[in-house]
């Protein structure tokens, strides 16, 4: 992919070295506003997270030189095989394909795109569940407010009020549990029959629940007078159930009051008629004219003298008990795996590439400034003389400095490791005032070649043509050769 490159106006030698300082592509507006930049970045952007395979990614030739060239990998572009075996390879295994590459950005490509590192499929979260009876109180009283906590997440002093059935309960709490959770949806409150059930698509665990009830009360009923029959009252209780949500009971019947009977603990309509039917008689004399009889959940009261006048108050409370929860398990992300689709890692790569195309603009001026940027970006992260010697533009700037010959290149790759390490500390690249005077003294030294060379052409620029960015120092070799150099080691 021939690309023009965008003239950046930085000036050569020391005066373009000093301009560079503290400076990022973006500072410089026409090469970052580049149509034909904008154009690749938004290619790279759509097309790479698509590429789930290195086979993929190697087969859109266009995608894969820019990928190579984000990495200074230039001279590798068409070797698919070599690239595809090495990105196939898992990067945290020194005897991998990558591992064995003596050039360290192998295995950075390698270990960013991780093609073939190890990974683990996700596994979905197991539902949390709670589940609650919730039994009105004998009137239709139901609850005045709420506090407790479900999958971690509280809710306090929730107020209950016009939620007289299950369902409207149950979507007060869901709203009120959502909005505590910051608004996501992983908790919702059903209600099935009697029950309420509260579950969390997040697995999140614990429960707490602590409803408060409205004291409930029947409706008051009075009786009219007959001379020819017994009179009689029919008391529907429709809220009655096992859930014991009536506490006592008091009122008149066939002139005869009673007050404060207990109800507790008494579940269907039959026990409770025996009971206020014993209330009523011992309060009238222990005679049996009162009489109260349970049809399903409907009590009739009878009283046999003809006596009027009858109102009854039953008092109880709502209720909501426990009935199962369930705690169940947080859901783990997929780990490992190709990291193509990672918006991070592609913005990573993006931002290599455009460092890439800035030095290569640099590089239409000025082969120093560009590989004086590119070292001064590149060799902190050298922790290996093999990986300066397969780096051609590295070793370049290096054996300027220590004055090297051109020869040097030529030697094994051992001896020059050796020479290398006599020479300098690898560990002072890491050091910045020293890394700055090594780069500076650097491009002091090529830069008067640079004018030479720019003279001689009589102004016109024509320097020698530089080696190939991204190649390796082994004569040109390819990387295949150098593959199999390092596999036979």
């Amino acid at each position: 992919m021939s690309v023009a490159a965008v003239l950046t106006g930085v000036p050569t030698g020391l005066a373009g070295w000093k301009v560079l300082q503290g400076k990022s592509p973006g500072d410089f507006k026409a090469f970052s506003k580049d149509p034909a930049l904008q154009k690749d970045l938004a290619y790279l952007r759509d097309k790479l997270p698509t590429k789930l395979t290195s086979k993929s990614l190697l087969d859109d030739r266009r995608l894969q030189e820019m990928v190579l060239r984000a990495y200074g990998l230039d001279a590798q572009i068409g070797f698919n095989g070599l690239m595809r075996k090495v990105l196939d390879s898992d990067p945290a295994d020194s005897t991998s394909a990558a591992g064995r590459m003596t050039d360290s950005r192998f295995r950075q490509l390698t270990a960013d795109l991780n093609y073939g590192g190890k990974s683990v499929a996700a596994v979905p979260a197991v539902l949390s569940k709670s589940t609650l009876q919730v039994d009105w109180a004998a009137g239709g009283a139901g609850f005045s407010g709420f506090s407790g906590s479900f999958a971690t997440v509280q809710v306090k002093e929730v107020p209950l009020d016009g939620a007289d059935t299950r369902q409207k309960l149950a979507e007060k709490l869901q709203a009120a549990f959502r909005k505590a959770d910051g608004g996501r949806a992983d908790i919702s409150v059903t209600a099935f029959g009697l029950q309420l059930v509260f579950s969390d698509a997040k697995g999140r665990g614990a429960s707490s629940f602590k409803f408060t009830p409205i004291a409930g009360s029947a409706a008051t009923v009075t009786a009219g007078a007959s001379t020819t029959q017994p009179v009689s009252q029919a008391m529907v209780l429709n809220k009655l159930s096992s859930s014991q949500n009536l506490d006592s009971f008091t009122g008149t019947f066939g002139t005869v009051t009673v007050s404060g009977v207990s109800l507790k603990g008494l579940g269907t309509a039959a026990e409770v008629a025996a009971a206020l039917q014993a209330t009523f008689r011992k309060a009238d004399g222990d005679r049996a004219d009162i009489s109260v009889k349970a049809d399903g959940q409907t009590l009739t009261f009878t009283d046999a003298r003809n006596r009027s006048n009858a109102q009854f108050n039953f008092a109880g409370q709502a209720t909501a008990k426990l009935l199962t929860n369930t705690n169940g398990t947080a859901g783990t992300a997929a780990t490992g795996g190709p990291k193509v689709a990672s918006s991070a890692m592609v913005d990573a790569i993006v931002q290599k590439y455009t460092q890439a195309r800035f030095e290569e603009s640099l590089g239409e001026t000025s082969e120093t400034l560009r590989r004086a940027v590119y070292a001064k970006r590149t060799l902190p992260q050298t922790t290996s003389w093999y990986s300066v010697i397969a780096d051609r533009n590295l070793a370049e700037v290096v054996q300027t400095v220590l004055g090297l010959p051109s020869s040097f290149g030529s030697l094994d790759v051992d001896q020059q490791k050796a020479a290398l390490s006599k020479r300098m500390d690898i560990a002072d690249f890491k050091d910045s005032a020293k890394l700055s005077k090594l780069l500076e003294r650097y491009v002091a030294q090529t830069s008067i070649s640079e004018a030479k060379a720019l003279a001689s052409s009589n102004g016109v620029v024509s320097l020698v043509q530089p080696v190939s960015w991204g190649s390796d120092s082994f004569s040109g070799a390819s990387s295949a050769a150098l593959f199999a150099i390092l596999a036979a080691r």
